[in-house]
């Protein structure tokens, strides 16, 4: 089985002066207040999971080892996932 992994980043209204953690919205990729959301959908597209919305600033493996999708694909050996150069170390 194949199925096809990547995150999403929205945009968002920046958090309030003073309020721990405001640094964390701000993506690095797009330099704006974002929220990122993992993603995992099938060969034909269509969404099977979405995960928790988390700050912007947290890269991409980061959110796969925060939600445990990498645990449980050491468990699920032949289910395979396309994904993109975020996400390299995963191999590993």
């Amino acid at each position: 089985m194949t199925l096809r992994l990547d995150a999403t980043e929205t945009q968002v209204r920046r958090p309030a002066a003073h309020r721990p953690g405001r640094r964390a919205f701000v993506s690095g990729k797009k330099n704006l207040n974002t929220v990122k959301t993992t993603i995992i959908s099938d060969a034909a597209g269509r969404t099977l999971w979405v995960g928790a919305p988390r700050p912007g600033r947290q890269d991409d493996q980061t959110k796969i080892k925060t939600e445990g999708i990498d645990d449980l694909l050491d468990h699920h050996p032949r289910v395979r996932m396309l994904v993109d150069a975020a996400y390299r170390g995963l191999r590993r």
